[in-house]
């Protein structure tokens, strides 16, 4: 069951970012201060405990990960289908997100209808794809 993050769910949340850590200065989507920051814009999978978790803020997806052991399962789709639900609940056509390239999660995002729309760089040289779906 996929519910709104709470308070409570922050210290597991923190964890799962966790396992998508690059190390350089500015990285700041597995620490516990952002994570409080955006807590409210979090979504969360509950299957025995917190399996999955999502930062969605207005049509971009800012985070998602899925417990390592949990992987193959669908739960990453289950969650893209979620956000497309309440990104076109919210008036959007388009959703949006954004991976390193170093993740080599095209496959995975392209499974999920989205498109690859540019390759971007970021201050600290890592690149990023850039990739939207209309919904």
């Amino acid at each position: 069951m996929i519910t709104k993050a709470n308070s409570a769910d922050i210290d597991a949340i923190v964890l799962m970012n966790q396992q998508f850590h690059l190390d350089f200065q500015g990285f700041i989507w597995d620490t516990r201060d952002w994570i409080e920051e955006n807590h409210e814009h979090f979504h969360v999978m509950r299957e025995c405990g917190i399996v999955a978790a999502m930062c969605l803020i207005e049509n971009c997806i800012e985070t998602i990960a899925v417990n390592e052991s949990m992987h193959g399962k669908g739960f990453g789709k289950q969650m893209i289908d979620h956000a497309k639900k309440q990104v076109r609940k919210n008036g959007y056509s388009t959703l949006y997100v954004n991976s390193f390239c170093v993740y080599e999660l095209t496959g995975f995002y392209e499974k999920c209808g989205f498109k690859n729309i540019g390759v971007s760089r970021g201050a600290d040289g890592y690149e990023y794809f850039n990739f939207s779906v209309q919904i």
